[in-house]
């Protein structure tokens, strides 16, 4: 009868049942269809497994409760970015907030904080995707953030979110009597925009997951 009824499942119910394998790589392939599905009904148990002990399962869950697009997800989301140790896995954590969209948005404040530089980077970067005036303030203490990479982050959100408060903070760093303030905050304003930057890092999170 239960091999019946295994048999019968559906894609969807199989892949929830999935989620408790042993398999870490059982568990992330279940977190990806489900993810691809939208399917709802398994944010919680996706988000249990936010901080499991495999880094590839951390990713997949990362990933597809930002496609599936439920707030209940933030919190689990921003707890396992604050513990991760990995910089491919918390980047693929911001962005799955950053899919979350508005209610995510006080969680990616916060990580403007994070020690880790590609955090601070991502979260800047979807602030400026959401153009969340909220993290305005932060983002304009951002800019002189000791890593390149998270000023530009920085910089990039600032210009999209078009925030006075924020354009303002730009234009005092290019008019610095500083030369090498300026030419810092020349290049910080150039080179690719979000997407090409987010697509970097997708390729980094691609690299081993173990």
């Amino acid at each position: 009868m239960v091999l019946a009824l295994a048999t019968c499942a559906s894609p969807v119910a199989r892949a929830r049942a999935g989620l408790k394998s042993e398999d870490a790589r059982v568990r992330a392939e279940s977190a990806r269809f489900l993810g691809e599905q939208r399917d709802r009904m398994a944010v919680p148990e996706l988000s249990g497994l936010a901080q499991d002990s495999f880094a590839e399962v951390r990713f997949e869950v990362a990933i597809a409760l930002g496609r599936i697009g439920d707030r209940r997800a933030v919190e689990p989301l921003a707890a396992a970015c604050r513990a991760e140790v990995r910089d491919d896995v918390a980047s693929a954590q911001v962005k799955g907030l950053t899919d979350l969209g508005g209610p995510a948005v006080g969680a990616l404040v916060e990580l403007l904080a994070s020690p880790k530089p590609v955090v601070r980077a991502m979260a800047a970067s979807g602030l400026g995707r959401l153009r969340a005036e909220a993290g305005v303030d932060r983002l304009v203490w951002l800019l002189s953030d000791r890593v390149p990479m998270v000023r530009k982050a920085a910089a990039r959100a600032l210009r999209r979110i078009g925030d006075p408060r924020g354009l303002d903070a730009l234009a005092r760093q290019i008019e610095s009597p500083d030369r090498e303030t300026e030419l810092n905050a020349e290049e910080e304003l150039g080179g690719r925009g979000y997407d090409e930057q987010l697509d970097q890092l997708r390729a980094l999170l691609r690299r081993g997951q173990r």
